[in-house]
């Protein structure tokens, strides 16, 4: 699980940013110039969710927020020590990320087993598989991606109720 977010990360940069195939002008406009990272970026999704919050998602006590950076992304985990299966991640990309959220949202769009989730941010994807389940969520041009205990098949309440704290804090 804990790599889940890195994979997904490194699959989604490597897909195009739109669903039609673009001509070499059209790809011109993806540049850098054309569509800038944000000057900030979350700094700390550690404070976009309690220890409480997480732990009513997992149905379990967790540890309080640990924040970690890997490469382009910073993470916040609440462990569950005794199954690490029960851990919820907050990932965020940082400041060396090379595309915008939008981008990287847009993305996880065309991504099998994604499911569009009204009522939370401005969009939000759930997304349910044999490597994991979570919830994407866009706001004010960022991304978080929540990603919770896989035997979470569907966006529960309290996966719904910890989501919408998120998007309310970014």
């Amino acid at each position: 699980m804990k790599t889940l977010g890195v994979i997904i990360v490194l699959a989604a940069l490597s897909l195009p940013s739109g669903c039609s195939k673009s001509k070499p002008q059209a790809q011109a406009s993806t540049s850098p110039a054309a569509s800038p990272v944000p000057a900030t970026r979350i700094a700390d999704p550690c404070k976009l969710l309690t220890q409480a919050e997480a732990s009513e998602v997992a149905g379990v006590t967790l540890s309080p927020g640990e924040m970690r950076r890997f490469g382009i992304v910073t993470r916040c985990s609440f462990f569950y020590r005794a199954d690490p299966s029960r851990d919820v991640l907050l990932d965020v990309q940082n400041e060396t990320a090379p595309v915008t959220d939008a981008e990287l949202f847009d993305s996880y769009t065309h991504m099998p087993d994604v499911q569009r989730v009204s009522g939370i941010g401005e969009q939000a994807l759930w997304n349910h598989s044999e490597i994991g389940s979570g919830l994407d969520i866009l706001k004010n041009g960022h991304m978080v991606e929540m990603k919770v205990p896989r035997s979470i098949a569907t966006v529960t309440p309290p996966v719904e109720k910890a989501a919408k704290a998120i998007a309310s804090r970014m």
